[in-house]
């Protein structure tokens, strides 16, 4: 009896969050068709929302910063260039300094030009431009030939994604920082040698605040630690039950979910009283969505939670899965494309220090 009722509480849970989905994507959609912004939790920089009347105001510093950055980049100026001129002068409108992608968004969000995408459909919207179209649209095309002359150039079809299998994986074991490439100068061959560093060692995009102390580690040779990697991955046993004894994986502990449930129908009591209120007018549309946004992500996080722990069965099948790629074949002898793709598939994360390399698994 208790598992019938579990099993009609999470069905019903399901069709009422289904029901809350289907609800707020209708209301987005008519926010879109109706030419009102979908950014009204958090405007873009360069706008304010009045939420009075509902519409994107302009904020003219911001403004006139958003105009500087089109034309900064059509004048030939790269996103890198571009952040670190806004930064050097005190990153003026911000609380944070640029990014690299925050430079890369306002280059490309429509809704300087007063549009707004959803469902892959373009919508116009009733704010004010900061961007003419004509504008808008030079800088997609220069976007666009500035990728296909880096690909080009690196011989990388993809250029904004990781050419190299150890990238966006390794962190620096001394201060935690990012661990980017660093190209040397050509050789005699023509290759160019290639290592990785800590971002914080030298701050060459200057996202560190000021007074922060640079990292002191060193440099890492690519091959070297590419080689150690998949040497580490070769070495691994061909084994489900000695990989688990190896990587020091123990028996997954008894567990008890009354807690997670307990807590799953409380969130259920709280959507369906948000729910309520809206069928009865007590609230619009944009307010259901802001209560209940948060309720629905903190559910979906219980059940996952719910799921992954009930016998360890996500963590045995991403074991076997890993365990079915490497015994493929000897990994010392596939071409590189392959090592990445299994180097990826099987690793989290990966710890550098000049002393000690740790790696971590995706199981």
């Amino acid at each position: 009896m208790g598992e019938f009722f579990f099993t009609l509480l999470a069905a019903v849970a399901e069709m009422e969050r289904k029901t809350i989905t289907e609800r707020m994507v209708l209301g987005r959609l008519g926010r879109a068709k109706a030419g009102k912004t979908m950014s009204y939790q958090l405007p873009p920089f360069g706008y304010i929302r009045n939420k009075e009347l509902d519409i994107l105001e302009v904020v003219p510093h911001e403004a006139k910063i958003i105009k500087y950055i089109y034309s900064k980049y059509i004048s030939g100026d790269s996103i890198t260039k571009i952040c670190h001129d806004l930064n050097d002068k005190g990153h003026i409108g911000k609380n944070v300094r640029w990014s690299h992608s925050s430079v890369k968004n306002a280059l490309t969000n429509t809704v300087y030009i007063a549009k707004g995408k959803f469902k892959g459909e373009m919508y116009e919207q009733e704010h004010e431009k900061i961007i003419d179209d004509d504008t808008f649209w030079i800088v997609q095309d220069e976007i666009n030939k500035r990728q296909i002359r880096e690909s080009q150039r690196t011989n990388n079809p993809r250029p904004f994604q990781a050419k190299y299998m150890l990238s966006g994986l390794m962190k620096c074991g001394y201060c935690g920082g990012h661990i980017r490439t660093v190209t040397g100068n050509k050789r005699i061959d023509g290759s160019k040698p290639v290592r990785y560093v800590c971002d914080r060692r030298s701050d060459y995009r200057k996202l560190m605040e000021p007074g922060e102390i640079k990292c002191e580690s060193g440099f890492y040779r690519r091959l070297d630690l590419e080689q150690y990697v998949i040497d580490y991955l070769a070495d691994l046993p061909n084994d489900e039950s000695e990989l688990k004894e190896a990587l020091s994986i123990g028996q997954t502990s008894e567990f008890d979910p009354t807690l997670l449930l307990t807590e799953i129908e409380s969130i259920n009591k709280k959507i369906d009283k948000e729910n309520y209120l809206f069928r009865n007018d007590y609230v619009d549309e944009v307010e259901l969505q802001r209560n209940v946004k948060n309720l629905v992500e903190t559910k979906r996080l219980l059940e996952n939670q719910l799921q992954e722990n009930n016998g360890d069965k996500i963590n045995e099948q991403k074991r076997k899965r890993i365990l079915d790629m490497l015994n493929t074949g000897n990994i010392r002898e596939m071409n590189y494309e392959q090592q990445k793709k299994i180097v990826k598939s099987c690793i989290s994360k990966i710890l550098l220090t000049s002393e000690e390399i740790t790696i971590e698994f995706n199981f």
